[in-house]
């Protein structure tokens, strides 16, 4: 059995994935597999994978879906057909160095036994290649200053580990259950349930390079979202708050951004018509805040729209 299974991820990356799977090519560790999963692209990457597959590396596995399953349900279906105790996936966009399976996987066998995965920094680039001169840790979490151990309460307030660079143990992944097709950070998602069940391992290098373009998740989220992506932005986080708050570990200061978090987007959602009173009646369990309370008590009531927005107006939230 290989020691590493290697999920590359595609979905119309018909201009990048030679780069990308070249990359996973020219690594230095060879004992791993690769699996290609593409998730019913519509541009020409089915036949340019499967051409660099024949020309490359044969013994690739190719699973092409015939309808698109999403970012997490696509990486569910690659997990389910790999063989090596440890896992790592990576966009066919993206690029590693030659050396990153080395160093992360030096990293996992020098750290505890129960430490869950190994992850480093990773470069930023354009969709023609030319370096951002930034980095993912530095873009997402300016003046964080990584490190390896226990990493909850820093990944409970906010995202900062790359992707591309995260070599998790298939025993940690299994314990801590598929991707969550409902979410659109299954990643961020993944990080927080793999840190409640240990340690990671931070290779100080970068060692992948991370491109972002003109669609990608990061610009559609945060520069121009539209009404459906900041609808499901908004239960995305109601349901990663919903799980976070559930981990004993968490520090208060995270525990109260999530309350926050779960309280101002289930308030969204419901004012919108997007989401009936449930989200509210359940954060009644964690909210602290008295003005939290009895927004979420009127609504509970059943009590029309226009009270709750008054109450809210009122409480001054």
């Amino acid at each position: 059995m290989p020691r590493v299974s290697v999920i590359a991820q595609c979905f119309n990356h018909a201009r990048f994935l030679v780069e990308c799977l070249d990359s996973v090519e020219a690594q230095t560790f060879r004992d791993f597999e690769l699996i290609i999963v593409d998730d019913a692209s519509t541009d020409a990457s089915v036949q340019r994978l499967r051409e660099w597959v024949a020309r490359c590396r044969p013994e690739t596995r190719v699973l092409a879906l015939e309808t698109n399953q999403g970012v997490a349900g696509a990486l569910n279906a690659a997990l389910a057909v790999t063989h090596g105790a440890l896992v790592i996936r990576v966009a066919t966009d993206d690029v590693w160095q030659p050396v990153l399976l080395e160093r992360l996987v030096a990293a996992l066998d020098d750290a505890p036994a129960h430490a869950t995965m190994a992850f480093s920094d990773a470069a930023c680039m354009d969709a023609a290649s030319r370096d951002l001169g930034c980095s993912f840790i530095a873009m997402h979490r300016p003046g964080f200053v990584p490190r390896s151990g226990a990493l909850l309460n820093d990944l409970a307030v906010g995202n900062f580990i790359p992707a591309p660079t995260v070599l998790m143990r298939k025993a940690a992944l299994d314990a801590a259950g598929a991707f969550d097709s409902r979410l659109m950070y299954e990643d961020w998602d993944m990080w927080l349930r793999l840190a409640n069940l240990g340690p990671f391992a931070f290779v100080p290098e970068s060692l992948a390079r991370y491109r972002i373009v003109d669609g990608s998740l990061a610009r559609t989220l945060f520069e121009s979202p539209d009404a459906v992506t900041s609808a499901r932005l908004a239960h995305t986080h109601c349901l990663m708050a919903e799980k976070v708050l559930t981990f004993p570990v968490v520090h208060e200061s995270g525990r109260r951004f999530w309350r926050a978090v779960h309280f101002e987007n289930a308030l969204k959602l419901f004012l919108r018509a997007e989401s009936d009173r449930l989200l509210l009646r359940k954060g009644l369990r964690w909210y602290r805040s008295p003005r939290h309370v009895a927004v979420s008590m009127t609504a509970s009531l059943g009590l029309p729209r226009t009270w709750v927005e008054r109450v809210r107006d009122l409480a001054g939230v």
